[in-house]
């Protein structure tokens, strides 16, 4: 039972190997490039969120001045309804801006959680 023990002993020592100095090395320069890509991936995260915070408040705004400019021909078209057809398709046209401002506005907030929850 004793050679059996020995055996055994040599075994795990003979699968123990010590990294030489040249690999522990190379290990640590990996990561610490690993290290590097990652910190540039966060860099260009952080600048991708601002750029979208950006644009999303210029959405914004621009959403607000198309809503006022809608109102304004709307009371333009009530105090005079039959003259005013070219207000009606302005109307319209506005809207439809408006609706895709509002939806492009919505999946730039959307890209925004997503990208926060990463």
């Amino acid at each position: 039972m004793a050679g059996k023990s020995e055996s055994h002993g040599e075994l795990v020592k003979s699968e123990i190997s010590v990294m030489p100095f040249e690999q522990t090395t190379l290990v640590a320069g990996s990561q610490m490039r690993n290290m590097a890509t990652m910190l540039d991936m966060e860099r260009e995260i952080n600048s991708q969120r601002e750029q979208l915070i950006r644009v999303t408040y210029t959405m914004d705004r621009q959403v607000a001045r198309l809503s006022r400019e809608i109102e304004l021909l709307q009371e333009r078209q009530a105090s005079n309804p039959e003259a005013n057809w070219r207000v009606r398709e302005d109307i319209e046209a506005l809207s439809r801006r408006l609706d895709a401002l509002e939806a492009f506005c919505r999946s730039e907030a959307e890209a925004k959680a997503e990208a926060k929850a990463e």
